[in-house]
């Protein structure tokens, strides 16, 4: 920490705005510590993210007479942010002095409450945040970027196009990326089918005799063969109750503890492909196997960790681009406006000079 004279030094100007050495210290600890800035030495990018988040909105609402508030409503932010502070200190004293003397709780929040003024952060600058905000909404509010149909489009054959180069040859990239990341996929690889499942409880150790076999590579044809076994009474009334009409919906219901019983409906189902590797081998050879040549058909067993299951062959799942739906295009249209908007403030940024003093440097 510098000293007082060097901590009240102007540090850069922006336009009319000078930003003092205390100010740009105490920013560039905030940015860090949220991770927007790589370390908080790193002055250079904390003034780019000062100008870009506040200072640049700030000149234009002054230029635009967007900053003014009536008394009434800067009272009532003075009461929210009031509010938002004080809660703020109440979560830190619960979550660290939930159980202590009512005494340590108070000294508690005196040290917060004096920490917190040496990094800035005061009921005062609790208003301001939210002043800022309040003026924020309204510059951002009279620029409303417009993004047309044609754009929509043009970015989803974009991204159609990058995820058939990643998928459509690749189930394995596919699976990573849609199964385990959750990110949003807009190709599909041609191949899958959708199955249900009924899953059936098995005794614990005889699936441990199982995979432990497995696991030291020796035949386990034997141990297998126990846990379908031990569920066969079930397996026989299943496909009783399936051949008198019962349907596998309510075989689900009857017989079925599946924990993912969101994915277990025959609006979605299981994905299942030939080269899935988020399945194991042997719900993968029944979902493949010979007597599931259409669909509607009901497979043989397979054992999984979970216990026996019994697929049900839904559809064929269609391969190729992801149909563009409503939801899809708000997704793509809030991005486009962000896109729109960003690229305006870096228009906005350009007109106003910036001043770096060289007390910045000697920070480093």
């Amino acid at each position: 920490m510098g000293t007082c004279a060097q901590q009240s030094e102007i540090a850069f100007t922006y336009g009319p705005v000078q930003v003092t050495v205390q100010e740009l210290t105490q920013r560039a600890a905030a940015y860090a510590q949220r991770g927007q800035i790589k370390s908080e030495k790193d002055y250079q990018a904390a003034i780019d993210l000062m100008i870009r988040q506040q200072l640049v909105i700030e000149l234009k609402a002054q230029e635009w007479g967007l900053d003014r508030f009536s008394e009434q409503e800067k009272e009532q932010m003075r009461v929210e942010a009031k509010t938002i502070y004080e809660g703020l200190l109440n979560s830190y004293v619960q979550n660290y002095a939930s159980g202590a003397p009512k005494e340590e709780q108070e000294a508690l929040r005196s040290e917060l409450v004096l920490y917190w003024e040496e990094l800035g952060t005061t009921e005062q600058s609790a208003f301001e945040t939210l002043r800022f905000e309040r003026i924020s909404d309204r510059v951002l509010d009279k620029v409303q970027a417009t993004v047309t149909e044609d754009e929509i489009y043009q970015v989803y054959l974009e991204q159609v196009e990058k995820d058939k180069n990643l998928f459509e040859n690749n189930v394995k990239h596919f699976e990573f990326y849609s199964h385990y990341r959750g990110s949003d996929i807009w190709f599909t690889p041609k191949g899958y089918r959708r199955f249900i499942r009924i899953l059936l409880p098995v005794e614990q150790g005889l699936l441990d005799n199982y995979f432990n076999a497995l696991h030291l590579g020796e035949d386990a044809s034997k141990q297998r063969q126990l846990v379908i076994d031990s569920v066969a009474a079930q397996l026989d009334l299943i496909n009783i109750q399936a051949r008198d009409g019962q349907t596998f919906a309510d075989a689900i219901k009857q017989h079925s503890i599946d924990p993912y019983e969101g994915n277990n409906t025959l609006d979605t189902g299981y994905p299942i492909h030939r080269e899935s590797t988020i399945y194991s081998s042997d719900i993968i050879n029944v979902a493949f196997a010979q007597n599931m040549e259409a669909p509607g058909a009901i497979s043989l067993p397979a054992v999984t960790k979970e216990g026996v299951s019994v697929l049900y062959y839904v559809a064929d799942k269609d391969g190729g681009p992801v149909e563009l739906n409503e939801q899809m295009k708000a997704s793509i249209s809030s991005y486009l406006a962000l896109q729109k908007r960003n690229s305006l403030i870096e228009d906005w940024m350009r007109e106003y000079p910036l001043k770096t003093e060289k007390v910045v440097s000697n920070l480093q």
